[in-house]
Formats: C-alpha cells, structure tokens, sequence
C-alpha cells in the first residue's frame, strides 16, 4: 500500500513501559568511601581513582597523584568491594558486580559525583569525579564576544573541538544558555 486514500499502513511498537522515577544513590559521609572522598575534597581534588593493589590516585590541577600509604592504604579488590557495599545499596553493588562497566551519579553529604566502575584483569575499579554545580556562563569561560552572536543564529552548526579534558561539555552548556537567554525587545 502507498500513500492515498488508504494511506500507509503503519506498524506501532508496543507501549513503552512507565518511565520510573529512581532516587539519586547517596553515600553517608562516615562510610569508608565516604572518608576517603571527604579527604580528596580537602586537598581539592577533582577526582579519585581506586584500583585493587595500587594506590588510590586523585586528580589535582590536572595532575594524578597517589594518595600516600600512610593515609589510605592500597586497596585489595576484597577491599574495593567492601567499601562499595558499605556506601552504596545492594542492588547498585549487584550490578557493579555483574557488569564489566557500570556508569552512575551519586551524592556524597552535599557534593554529586559521577562514577564510573569497571574490571581490569578480572579485579574492580572505580573512578569518582567531582560534578560542578556552578555553571559557567560565556564571560566566565574567557570566550570571544562574538561567539555569543554566533550562537543565537537561526540556522549553521557550531563545531566545539578539543582534545580530552579540555572543556568541550562545559563551552557548550555555556552556549546553549547563551542562546536560550531571553532577549530584549525594543
């Protein structure tokens, strides 16, 4: 059948399952991954990295840095997933378990993280980034004016480009809300 007076026959999926509402994980500040991002938010690191039988890394100013021995020591993978069952609930620690890599947000007293838990050699890893709640604006990312014109065109592409951890996600929030600002009518 073509179109026309009996038109296209249209083939409909089923119904999409009810979207779920699911409760951001949090993790109590006085669990073991808990204290161990308190002390990283203290030296103001970006990130923490645990991987079994090394030292916990964190990320400062760019640069990864071993967190020393003295303070936490390295991790077994019995360790690794001893503090994830303490901080995080069984269902999510199920699934770290059963997938090879498992993305995911959670809060931690007032700071989100993104997390991202994988297997290396058979043994867990996890990597925990700081989520910024201060969203730059184009002024604050020292971006040319004329960008902010270049956004609000009814029509082009914008290509953002550079290379990892250079600021791509973060330049372009800045410019879609640069174009969804209201602007003033005469």
């Amino acid at each position: 059948m073509g179109p026309g007076r009996t038109g296209w026959r249209l083939g409909l999926a089923k119904p999409r399952e009810a979207l779920r509402f699911t409760v951001m994980e949090r993790v109590a500040p006085e669990t073991s991954l808990g204290r161990i991002l308190a002390w990283c938010r203290t030296v103001q690191a970006t990130d923490l990295h645990a991987q079994a039988d090394h030292l916990y890394t964190y990320r400062l100013d760019g640069h990864l840095l071993r967190i020393p021995a003295a303070q936490f020591a390295a991790p077994t993978n019995d360790d690794i997933m001893r503090i994830l069952r303490e901080g995080f609930s069984a269902s999510i620690c199920d699934r770290i378990e059963k997938q090879h890599e498992m993305d995911l947000s959670f809060i931690c007293g007032e700071v989100r993280y993104r997390a991202v838990f994988t297997k290396q050699q058979g043994k867990q890893s996890c990597s925990c980034r700081v989520v910024r709640q201060h969203h730059n604006r184009l002024d604050d990312l020292e971006l040319p004016a004329t960008l902010g014109d270049l956004v609000k065109e009814p029509r082009g592409l914008l290509l953002i480009a550079g290379g990892s951890g250079q600021g791509r996600a973060p330049r372009r929030a800045a410019c879609f809300r640069n174009s969804m600002r209201p602007s003033r009518c005469g």
